[in-house]
This record gives structure tokens, C-alpha cells and sequence, in this order.
């Protein structure tokens, strides 16, 4: 009994995005089909019903659908202009990008961006440790 009790107790405690664990920058990168840099030219946004946030916050419950212009590649074969999809739920980065950002895709899958996927905004950091792990980048 002493176990149920602790169990539901931890599950309560339990914050959403504690089961959005995500696995270290190098992993990530070994797990994507696609790596590379590019430029967000074009937002779309589309209201999805049925999804369920546990905080609101800007963005979730939403998907986003980002025309990207693609600059740099090391990993798979993105053409020079791509389309990303990307529905935002619990384990969403924070705010949906936007036009003009400047990103390193890391993506499990064409196509779909995920929270846990590792893409973040094209740093010096960010791409030295791209370069690091996976050599150096090509032109599309």
C-alpha cells in the first residue's frame, strides 16, 4: 500500500516536461537523417485540435509549418529549399520560430521537426560542435 501511495505522490509531483528528456547534442546528431544549417523564410501556423499542454505558452496547441532556405549541409540530402513541420506540444522548445532566424536543423525525420531533435538557433557553439562531430559542412 506504503508503494501505491509513494507512486502516485511522485506521478503528482511529476512536471510535464521532466518526460521530455533529451539526450546530449553528440547522440542527437548520430540519430538525425538531416543536419544542416538554414534561414526560416516563411512561417505558417495552423490550430490543432486535441492536443493538450499542460502550461499554456506560446504556441502550444498549434502547428507550424517553416519554408526554410538551406545553406549549409552535413548530414543527408535536404534540397536547397525545404519545408518543416512542427506541432507544438509539452516537449516543444519554448516560442515557434521565427522568419528570418537563422537555425542548424537536427532532424530525426524529412520533414518534422521534434522538441527533442536538437535544433537550435545557427551559434558559433552550436556549429562548431556540429563541425566537431560530423566534419565540415556542404553547399545544397
Amino acid at each position: 500500500m506504503r508503494i501505491w501511495i509513494a507512486l502516485l505522490v511522485i506521478a503528482a509531483l511529476a512536471r510535464p516536461g521532466d518526460a521530455c528528456q533529451c539526450q546530449e547534442f553528440s547522440k542527437q546528431l548520430d540519430a538525425a537523417q538531416l543536419v544542416f544549417t538554414g534561414t526560416i523564410t516563411k512561417v505558417d501556423k495552423r490550430i490543432v485540435q486535441g492536443v493538450v499542454c499542460s502550461e499554456p505558452r506560446n504556441g502550444c496547441g498549434a502547428e507550424y509549418t517553416y519554408r526554410v532556405r538551406v545553406d549549409g549541409i552535413w548530414k543527408g540530402k535536404p534540397g536547397a529549399v525545404v519545408s518543416i513541420t512542427e506541432q507544438f506540444d509539452d516537449c516543444s522548445h519554448q516560442l515557434p520560430y521565427k522568419t528570418s532566424e537563422r537555425l542548424v536543423f537536427v532532424l530525426r525525420e524529412p520533414g518534422q521537426l521534434h522538441g527533442c531533435d536538437g535544433t537550435q538557433p545557427a551559434k558559433s557553439a552550436a556549429l562548431a560542435a556540429v563541425t566537431k562531430r560530423l566534419g565540415s559542412a556542404h553547399k545544397p
